[in-house]
């Protein structure tokens, strides 16, 4: 066992565990009922907890390389069964897809992952439509190219999501909706996507124009 982990455990257990001790006791009596599913990326940098401050019970999260949501059609696909639990079983309201930069993933995607991967080179497959036209990444640099890649694959997650025959019953009753996020790790800054401009803007301006929607529509209740 790794030492750090040990560690780890120990401090949790002597320091955070009393903070939440309550809230796990209920949590294992009554069950789970997180409002949010937020599928993100295996990446060790990316702590979907710490960067929403959500705590036990907060947060239903599936992590796959490169955050990447496989078409509804291939039976036992890992994050579309995710999305059918916490929607059909947990009742979720949001579902968050989050890339963000620098992503390993991405970058097999665009270069091509090791012959001694095969694995990783089947399950980046899935997302070959997201990849760039070669006439639209020769006017790009190459940093704006990896993230146009990473937002590509967001967009095509939220696409095959919304194809799930049960995430789109709950869309269409307004008890569902779709949100596409990219992460900055350097900053820990998020864009998100914004379907009125289509286009990722920063998430504090999404939130803000959402707030000023929803108190237009109360005002003219």
């Amino acid at each position: 066992m790794p030492h750090a982990l040990l560690e780890g455990f120990q401090h949790f257990r002597t320091t955070d565990l009393a903070r939440y001790r309550e809230r796990y006791r209920r949590l294992a009596e009554e069950g789970q009922q997180p409002p949010v599913l937020f599928v993100g990326c295996s990446d060790s940098r990316v702590v979907p907890d710490l960067l929403t401050a959500s705590g036990p019970g907060d947060l239903f999260v599936v992590r796959t390389v490169g955050a990447i949501v496989g078409p509804h059609e291939t039976p036992g696909e890992p994050t579309q069964a995710a999305a059918e639990f916490a929607v059909g079983a947990l009742g979720v309201r949001d579902i968050v897809v989050c890339g963000h930069s620098q992503c390993g993933a991405m970058k097999a995607l665009d270069a091509g992952a090791p012959d001694d991967m095969p694995h990783l080179q089947h399950w980046l497959a899935q997302v070959a439509d997201a990849a760039l036209p070669a006439e639209e990444r020769a006017d790009l640099a190459p940093a704006e190219a990896a993230h146009r890649l990473e937002r590509r694959a967001v967009l095509l997650g939220l696409e095959r999501l919304a194809a799930n025959p049960l995430v789109a019953d709950r869309r269409a009753r307004g008890q569902l909706t779709l949100h596409g996020w990219h992460l900055d790790l350097a900053t820990q800054d998020v864009e998100a996507f914004d379907p009125a401009t289509s286009r990722f803007r920063p998430l504090e301006e999404v939130l803000g124009d959402a707030a000023d929607d929803a108190e237009a529509t109360a005002d003219d209740a």
